[in-house]
């Protein structure tokens, strides 16, 4: 039989295909080139990344099986999860094409969500830049395309097109609902139970997650209203309540760990105050970055920026309008799909707007932009969280503004400071 010449991309001319990779065996060893069109150089450049740790994984430990293998570079696993890992299944590439028409649909709705022109069958949501609102609007487009419905939170269990496409496969498959939702059930250290902002979901809690270190479990608190026939509290009360006999069906006893992001800081608070007229411990008590809710009951958020008018505080009162606003401009121009999330964030102003808090007998631990900060020093807050904090008052800034400290990369400052908050929290209590 006649062998075949394994020619160099010089020799070839114009190639046959979008990406090919050539190997040729010379006196100083093996040479590889790699041919691709123009619009594929970030692909490309990713994929020679990933084989060259393969193959040094393959020098390092001959006897490994390849699927136990490294197969991201060391600048990847920084990128995606902080930390350099040891070689794991569920983050390998994955090259694999669709198998049928249902994962091609998600393919396609996965481009248009996050709004990317390539997206893989083993793409991580959340690795492409997935959040929890992105998730609401990545669920509305499966429910209109493919019929069916699933809880927001399957999507912590199936990351993946190929994983979610494994889910809807199943006729009649409906997982158990519960508004505690396990982000990161693995570790050894207590629980860290994350309650999210206003109109969110639980799936707001990943980005926390992966910079807390494996061995913290954290779970989130999903609100009602986001599924079908769910209606949101719009009491902070009995929203609060309701987190809390979830968590003790989980965790019947202390000490707990609790953290709140912007309105879910007023959630947390409300929470710990239940928690401690139960008799429970509550260890940490974190609020990220939102002013405290105002000290008087007011029927709409017009009457509570009137109510800052009266007292001197302009930009207060100013900041509360734009609020206002933007939240009036949302509701005119928010598709019908996402109208689940009007109208849990309505619920959810209004549940606020009525709160009346009491001071806390226990510390608080504020996490505070800089922006915020700032304006706090210039006497800009009616009222501070310091003020209902009698039993100590940390506050850590992270330099940013409100919206920047919640995403890469200084997300990642403010969930190393929580790390250490927890860390210590839980050797005073061990």
């Amino acid at each position: 039989m006649r062998q075949r010449r394994l020619i160099s991309p010089t020799e070839e001319g114009t190639s046959q295909f979008d990406l090919v990779l050539y190997f040729k065996e010379t006196a100083q060893g093996l040479t590889a080139w790699m041919r691709y069109k123009t619009d594929l150089f970030e692909v490309a450049t990713r994929m020679g990344g990933d084989f060259r740790t393969l193959l040094e994984g393959i020098v390092a430990e001959p006897e490994q099986r390849l699927l136990d293998l490294p197969c991201l570079t060391e600048d990847e696993q920084l990128s995606i999860f902080g930390e350099p890992m040891e070689s794991d299944r569920s983050t390998k590439a994955n090259f694999q094409a669709p198998k049928d028409a249902l994962e091609g649909q998600l393919v396609n709705i996965w481009k248009k969500v996050l709004r990317r022109d390539l997206v893989r069958v083993g793409d991580n949501f959340f690795d492409l830049g997935g959040d929890s609102l992105l998730a609401i609007s990545l669920f509305a487009e499966i429910e209109k395309k493919v019929g069916k419905q699933i809880p927001l939170a399957s999507l912590l269990d199936a990351p993946t097109v190929g994983q979610l496409a494994e889910l809807l496969r199943h006729e009649g498959w409906s997982p158990p609902w519960t508004s505690l939702v396990a982000v990161q059930p693995c570790g050894a250290k207590p629980p860290f139970f994350y309650i999210p902002p206003a109109a969110s979901t639980a799936l707001s809690a990943v980005k926390y997650a992966r910079y807390l270190g494996m061995d913290q479990p954290v779970y989130g608190l999903q609100p009602l209203g986001f599924e079908e026939g769910e209606v949101p509290h719009n009491r902070v009360e009995d929203m609060a309540a309701y987190y809390i006999r979830e968590i003790r069906s989980f965790q019947p006893e202390g000490p707990y760990y609790l953290g709140g992001q912007c309105f879910g800081c007023i959630f947390a608070f409300e929470m710990a105050q239940q928690l401690l007229a139960q008799g429970c411990t509550v260890a940490l008590l974190a609020l990220l970055d939102q002013t405290t809710p105002c000290p008087i009951q007011y029927q709409n958020a017009l009457e509570k920026i009137v109510y800052y008018l009266k007292c001197g505080q302009l930009p207060h009162a100013l900041m509360d309008f734009f609020v206002y606003r933007r939240y009036r401009w949302l509701k005119r121009i928010i598709s019908p799909k996402e109208s689940r999330i009007q109208c849990v964030m309505g619920a959810h102003q209004a549940a606020v707007i009525k709160y009346i808090p009491q001071v806390y007998p226990r510390k608080i631990t504020l996490f505070r932009s800089s922006e915020f900060h700032t304006m706090e020093k210039k006497g800009v807050w009616a009222n501070r969280w310091s003020e209902f904090a009698t039993g100590g008052f940390d506050c850590h800034v992270i330099e940013g503004n409100h919206l920047e400290i919640f995403r890469e990369p200084r997300i990642q400052v403010m969930a190393k400071k929580l790390k250490l908050c927890l860390d210590e929290a839980q050797q005073v209590q061990y």
